[in-house]
């Protein structure tokens, strides 16, 4: 089963102070501001970077999502080794879930 990065997502209560480092700072290239502010995409290679408004009382919390073409395989996998997973969802059209590393990062696994 091949699992590819595609997506880093980081919330942040400093929405604003995070899009300026990467934009000023790191000098990525915003690829697109939600019209509401409340998130901000940089493209870098075929991987986005989005910065998200928080909506919990947390400084930062990183999700990182991974895209498979052996979606349910590779759920059954997980399961297998007794992985705590979330039942499906659906975001912009693509199923996943969502299981959470050793440190309590979000990690998705997307549809392909």
């Amino acid at each position: 089963m091949t699992l590819t990065l595609f997506r880093i997502d980081i919330f942040s209560r400093q929405l604003y102070v995070l899009k300026d480092f990467y934009e000023q700072v790191l000098e990525l290239k915003l690829s697109y501001a939600n019209p509401d502010g409340s998130s901000f995409e940089f493209t870098v290679g075929n991987i986005k970077l989005v910065i998200s408004k928080s909506v919990t009382d947390v400084k930062n919390k990183i999700r990182i999502c991974f895209c498979t073409a052996e979606y349910k395989s590779y759920r059954l996998a997980l399961s297998a080794k007794n992985i705590e997973i979330t039942p499906t969802k659906v975001k912009e059209g693509r199923f996943f879930f969502e299981v959470k590393d050793p440190d309590g990062n979000e990690v998705a696994v997307y549809q392909l």
